[in-house]
């Protein structure tokens, strides 16, 4: 399964509005503002973890379990069909449970995307396990006895090097709670300790020497503008309406819904079936993407909502769906004015290329990708790589 995206949004209402994920979601709600206060609290942290740990080995289990089920033939039609749905609702909520993991993440490493993406280039772990889980939480225990920071890796999206992430007044460090004394000095996992020194040394030092020379994380001071607040304000005008809308840019337009009380008033549930009111409709090059898009896929390319800067209530609606995002982005009006002020280096991001990059399954587009490089003449340019161009806001 590649995920539901903005097309088959009737999916996306069946797992959304299913009792087990509604009552699921409320029990959840209190990770995201608890991972939002004890950020800093090494003990507390860890406590967090564990219920979250806990919670994604149940969820896996049950997505096991409603697989098995659907796939046995003396059931009804109708009984294959609750367990196929069940199936995605338990996927569903472990990526959400895994959204607010990759928040603790992304302040553990102190917002660092850069960084952050450096600890994604490793294939994906599979289901995680309950022994395996119960070492690292012994591991990390005596870890934060003695005052570290850490991160339990197998609970976020982002970080794939060694089984914890520990922060120190020296800075990171990465290790492996698993693997016996037997395995300890084998030549797989001494090469699996040097590639964790490497990644450690090189987001505490910025730099690293490959075989293409020496490479560098360079970090800007300059504030970036953003439409956040407009969008917090969106967010709770939708509350309010049930749906609103601004024109946030020449470039840059949101509809925000909010899924219950549109249904309740005049926007109406068949109105939310169809929220495609692109006011860039008549550019070739204008693309639409939905807060749920990536329904229970994860790509490096975009911040969790779980660090967004807006009160707690807001990004857990946009995280479960109780609240809709639709982004709309002129890309020709934006290319066209980073050629004007002669920023857009060169890309491949012609009509052709665009329109046959956006046919291809979700995987074939991470994997082939788009870019564009923006920079000044007689400078090195800042080359952006996108999953689908219709992600991008």
């Amino acid at each position: 399964m590649t995920g539901p995206k903005f097309a088959n949004i009737k999916t996306i209402n069946q797992v959304v509005g299913h009792p087990k994920y509604q009552e699921l979601c409320a029990r959840y709600r209190s990770f995201l503002g608890r991972s939002r206060a004890v950020r800093d609290d090494p003990e507390k942290l860890l406590d967090l973890q564990a219920d979250i740990a806990e919670t994604l080995l149940g969820l896996e289990a049950a997505q096991r379990k409603q697989k098995m089920r659907a796939r046995n033939n003396n059931l009804k039609i109708e009984e294959l069909e609750e367990a196929k749905l069940r199936a995605l609702v338990a996927r569903r909520l472990a990526h959400i449970v895994r959204e607010i993991g990759d928040g603790i993440a992304w302040r553990f490493f102190y917002y660092d995307r850069a960084g952050l993406y450096q600890l994604t280039r490793k294939p994906q772990v599979g289901h995680l396990d309950e022994a395996s889980i119960n070492t690292e939480m012994a591991r990390a225990e005596a870890r934060v006895a003695g005052g570290a920071l850490v991160l339990l890796n197998d609970l976020t999206n982002f970080v794939k090097f060694g089984d914890l992430a520990l922060r120190t007044d020296d800075g990171f460090k990465f290790i492996e709670a698993k693997g016996g004394e037997g395995s300890a000095g084998s030549g797989h996992a001494t090469r699996q300790l040097r590639k964790l020194r490497e990644m450690a040394d090189f987001l505490n030092t910025g730099s690293r020497q490959t075989h293409e020379g020496n490479e560098r994380i360079y970090r800007l001071t300059a504030q970036p503008k953003t439409h956040l607040a407009e969008v917090a304000n969106l967010i709770r005008a939708a509350r309010r309406q049930g749906k609103a809308h601004a024109r946030l840019s020449d470039c840059l337009a949101v509809d925000v819904y909010h899924v219950e009380t549109a249904a309740a008033i005049s926007v109406g549930k068949q109105r939310l079936l169809n929220v495609r009111d692109n006011p860039f409709s008549e550019s070739l090059k204008a693309f639409a993407c939905h807060s749920l898009d990536l329904f229970d896929q994860f790509t490096p390319n975009r911040a969790p909502y779980s660090v967004f800067p807006w009160p707690d209530d807001a990004c857990f609606d946009i995280l479960t769906g109780r609240c809709w995002i639709v982004s709309y982005l002129n890309w020709g009006k934006l290319e066209r004015t980073l050629t004007k002020r002669r920023l857009l280096v060169g890309d491949d991001l012609d009509r052709d290329r665009v329109l046959q990059f956006r046919t291809l399954p979700f995987v074939e587009q991470k994997r082939r990708g788009l870019w564009m490089s923006v920079g000044r003449p007689n400078c090195t340019p800042l080359r952006i790589s996108f999953v689908e161009l219709a992600r991008l806001a």
